[in-house]
Order: structure tokens, then C-alpha cells, then sequence
């Protein structure tokens, strides 16, 4: 059970870190488009290759 409260926990660290860099962007990308689904989606793949989760 600890493992699974790790992943999520790792997850939610993972989504704000993936969220903060999109907002960071000096072009405004707003949230549900394709432009921002696709921009989270390799964030977040690179983010979890960094953590060697991928």
C-alpha cells in the first residue's frame, strides 16, 4: 500500500511541476486545448523518463 501512496503522490508532484512549467511559457497556452494536451503529454513523458520512471 505504501507504494501506491508513493506513485500517486509522485503523479500529483509530477503534474504540478508539468502545469507550472506550461504556465511558465512566455505564449499563453490555455488549459484543454490540443496545444496544451500535447504540450503536457511531453512534459510530463520527459519528467518521468528524468525520475527513470519511464
Amino acid at each position: 500500500m505504501d507504494i501506491l501512496k508513493q506513485l500517486v503522490r509522485e503523479e500529483k508532484e509530477i503534474d504540478r511541476e508539468v502545469r507550472q512549467r506550461i504556465k511558465s511559457y512566455s505564449k499563453k497556452i490555455l488549459e484543454g486545448t490540443p496545444e496544451w494536451r500535447i504540450l503536457y503529454n511531453r512534459i510530463y513523458e520527459d519528467a518521468l523518463k528524468r525520475r527513470g520512471l519511464l
